[in-house]
């Protein structure tokens, strides 16, 4: 009995010690626990003041994107009108003049040295004295597809911001309009959305959009571009990229727009190629005795370009025509238009509107004029499509191509005098 009393004593005993220790323990986890919630109310005083001052940091980071993309829009609207000005200063209406390389024949066409300002040329005739033409650029036979662009580009900036372009290449047939404009449209790296060599205006063109609009977009400006092309031939009007279609004038106070023009969005270089390369099969030709295809109708390429800055304040819209007007030889000229009676009619057509568009541009550089006689934009289908981009504050640019080959002397003097013409427009 008493080994059985001294048994549960020593049971007593030793649960006695364990109640005492897990008294300690307790104690020092309450002790740890209010550790830790003393901790924790300093860790969630110190993460609210974090907090606050994360949302006071993200506030002034926010008014300070605010007012950089406010100084960027300031800046980038400084930059319009500075570039708009500048063009104005240099002539909104320029004419450039672009010599056709010859193989070994002699030329008639002669460079003297540069003058200040505009660029002379002189023509050659057997038997007669030099006449000279001034013109803002002159492009001799050896000069690059690249050379002519970098003249051409300061017209796409203009663009670019919102104003109305039209660029024109005039002259005979064979004298290099569409190389001008196009260059091979067919070659392979272009095909790709890489420039070559051979690459004209309209190619180079839209790769330097391209490029200038991913650059504004990393400001926050954005951008669509939407491609068009019309044919002109014998007064009627052709949408190229829609099989049927109702093209009608709306007349407005100052202008009048076409409507019903296909519109295709591009997004590439190469988008735009297979375009282009689409237009050329459809685009009216005839043989003529200058060409076996000669072009015999007016194709006006464009480019409309839909922009927004940032804050989406201001949208604006730019319009660039890049223009390969119909080969400009007079009918009696070419024993085969001059006898085929419906080659007479387009020749007729494209002599007229081409004498049109030469008084629009003549009248646009004369204010004073303009206001005693309306513009006749109405005269010509040409005019008309074009008429809210020849305005006074549009900027409009006429390549006259030449072929200075000695039998074509006569139709060069010809496209010189019109060319010359425009340009006293500058």
């Amino acid at each position: 009995m008493s080994s059985i009393i001294e048994e549960l004593t020593a049971q007593r005993e030793s649960l006695s010690e364990q109640l005492i220790e897990c008294k300690e323990q307790l104690k020092q986890r309450e002790q740890e626990y209010k550790t830790t919630c003393q901790l924790h109310r300093v860790q969630s005083r110190e993460s609210l003041e974090l907090q606050d001052q994360l949302n006071a940091e993200k506030e002034k980071r926010k008014q300070l994107t605010t007012l950089l993309s406010q100084q960027i829009e300031m800046y980038e609207e400084q930059r319009r009108r500075m570039h708009s000005h500048i063009q104005q200063l240099k002539g909104n209406i320029r004419v450039f003049c672009r010599v056709k390389p010859l193989d070994s024949k002699p030329s008639s066409i002669a460079f003297p040295e540069s003058a200040a300002g505009k660029k002379p040329l002189t023509v050659l005739e057997i038997g007669r004295e030099k006449t000279m033409y001034m013109f803002d650029c002159v492009f001799p036979p050896k000069c690059s597809q690249e050379e002519v662009f970098k003249e051409v580009a300061p017209f796409l900036q203009s663009a670019l911001d919102g104003e109305n372009v039209c660029i024109f290449a005039y002259g005979q047939t064979g004298s290099g309009k569409t190389y001008t404009m196009e260059g091979a449209i067919n070659d392979e790296y272009l095909l790709q959305g890489k420039l070559t060599a051979t690459s004209g205006i309209l190619p180079r063109a839209a790769h330097y959009i391209f490029g200038q609009t991913s650059q504004l977009a990393s400001k926050g400006f954005t951008f669509a571009i939407f491609f068009s092309a019309l044919e002109i031939h014998n007064e009627d009007l052709k949408d190229l990229l829609a099989k049927q279609s109702s093209l009608t004038f709306v007349s407005r106070k100052t202008s009048s727009e076409l409507r019903g023009l296909a519109e295709k969005e591009v997004r590439s270089l190469e988008e735009l190629v297979d375009w282009v390369k689409f237009v050329g099969k459809e685009r009216r030709v005839e043989r003529t005795s200058m060409n076996e295809r000669s072009s015999r109708s007016h194709l006006v390429y464009r480019l409309k370009i839909v922009g927004e800055n940032g804050s989406k304040s201001r949208k604006f819209v730019g319009r660039l025509n890049v223009v390969d007007l119909a080969g400009s030889e007079r009918a009696v000229n070419d024993p085969i238009v001059s006898k085929d009676e419906a080659l007479l009619r387009e020749a007729k057509n494209i002599n007229k509107s081409l004498t049109t568009l030469g008084r629009v541009l003549t009248m646009l550089s004369d204010r004073k004029s303009s206001k005693r006689a309306s513009i006749p934009y109405r005269e010509s289908k040409l005019t008309r499509v074009l008429q809210s981009s020849l305005q006074f504050e549009s900027k409009t640019l006429m390549f006259v191509n030449i072929c200075p080959s000695m039998e074509n002397t006569v139709q060069s003097k010809e496209s010189l005098r019109f060319a010359a013409t425009a340009s006293l427009a500058c």
